[in-house]
């Protein structure tokens, strides 16, 4: 083998190197997470959602994560915004209760699986036992978790 073939062997391995990390630079420039904005003092306590509305572009526009707005509103239905309809993005003021008074507040109704997770972990963030998310689940393979899943945490 001549010093001419290796030397371009080792030219072409060297191009593609640079290339890949280019894409690598890239894909992770594009992926980047932009910190989410707390959450301002002029936020309305209630949002009317528009045609064309989605819960993320709601929690873009106010400022109020996803979470929040779930947690806020427990009968609402992501997949099925109607406008018109009126979404909770802060508690009302009012007389101050004890949340352990009530358990069912204390869980969020449903869980979006996430990269990584498994049934161990999210019935420990949950705290809702991993027999009992089976029994809510029944029409997934808990077993095979799969990011974007959405689980029932309570009935």
């Amino acid at each position: 083998m001549s010093y001419r073939l290796i030397f371009g062997y080792v030219v072409l391995a060297l191009i593609a190197l640079v290339l890949l990390v280019a894409v690598i630079f890239a894909i992770r420039l594009i992926t980047l997470e932009t910190p989410s904005a707390s959450v301002p003092e002029s936020t309305p306590p209630t949002y009317v959602v528009k045609e064309g509305d989605s819960l993320s572009t709601i929690s873009q526009r106010t400022g109020v994560s996803l979470e929040r707005i779930e947690q806020l509103n427990p009968t609402l239905d992501p997949l099925s915004l109607v406008p018109g309809q009126r979404l909770k993005l802060k508690v009302a003021p009012g007389p101050r209760r004890d949340p352990a008074a009530d358990p069912r507040r204390q869980v969020p109704r449903r869980y979006v699986v996430k990269p990584g997770d498994g049934l161990l972990g999210i019935a420990q963030k949950t705290r809702v036992d991993a027999d009992r998310l089976r029994s809510l689940n029944p029409q997934y393979d808990l077993d095979v978790l799969k990011p974007g899943m959405r689980l029932r945490l309570r009935d």
